[in-house]
């Protein structure tokens, strides 16, 4: 708890966070504008014909667009928010004094992981905004909806804790959010390498995309092997910087 309340008081005075959120609502706002203004659109073509207009559902045409959307510019800005995490000790020389702190590696890990987890949900809250908006215009499936969100929540866990992973390897913070972008990328895009493939080796690809986990989400479905995917990336994530910091830790 002392390490997530100074974390979450660095965020706080720090105007990263500020303009990160901003950067997210403007993004997200504009794209929300633009998704049910092409919906509204789509729906009077589509009212021209029956049968396609019962298939056209808010849910296909706003929210999962809408959701996919989040997805991709949270992949670009969660690596920027991750990257003081643990980069900013070493260039305030305050990575020693750290350690030698009354809490042990594990403390100091799920601390500013938390913190981070933290502001994200802070920002997924505030992003309600813009399906609430869309429902004073037609009528929206909160449970799919919800859905969604769980799904863009887990996957920002994992993000976080690959940020906090690339953030305990270098004292640049630049690179850190460089080296989290990567891996997150390369998790993103490694199921797009099934098709190329058959058998186990497809199926073992598609499983590690993490892009393949966020569908059901984003479809309004919960699936329970979905939610261990996740939990078990961010788990393994976290894992990885103890034993980073538990190397640095002796070494030094």
């Amino acid at each position: 708890m002392a390490i997530l309340r100074r974390e979450v008081r660095g965020y706080l005075i720090s105007p990263v966070a500020y303009v990160l959120l901003g950067v997210l609502l403007l993004l997200g706002g504009y794209f929300n504008f633009d998704i049910v203004t092409y919906y509204a659109a789509a729906s009077l073509r589509a009212a021209q014909f029956p049968g396609m207009a019962e298939q056209f559902t808010a849910q296909e045409g706003i929210i999962g667009p809408l959701f996919s959307n989040l997805a991709v510019i949270l992949l670009l800005i969660l690596p920027l928010l991750t990257m003081r995490l643990l980069a900013e000790e070493r260039a305030r020389g305050t990575y020693e004094l750290l350690f030698t702190a009354p809490v042990n590696v594990t403390a100091i890990v799920v601390g500013k992981f938390l913190a981070a987890l933290t502001l994200y949900t802070v920002i997924l809250a505030v992003s309600v905004a813009w399906p609430a908006y869309t429902a004073t215009l037609l009528h929206l499936d909160w449970g799919a909806v919800a859905a969604g969100y769980l799904g863009l929540w887990l996957m920002g866990a994992v993000f976080i804790a690959v940020g906090l992973l690339a953030s305990s390897l270098t004292q640049h913070q630049l690179i850190a959010a460089v080296i989290g972008f990567a891996i997150l990328l390369l998790s993103w895009v490694v199921g797009w390498a099934g098709h190329n493939v058959e058998g186990q080796a497809a199926d073992l690809l598609k499983y590690l995309s993490l892009l393949d986990h966020l569908e059901n989400f984003f479809q309004g479905v919960i699936d329970t092997r979905d939610v261990v995917y996740f939990a078990s990336f961010t788990g393994l994530a976290l894992l990885a910087t103890q034993r980073v910091l538990d190397s640095q830790r002796w070494r030094s």
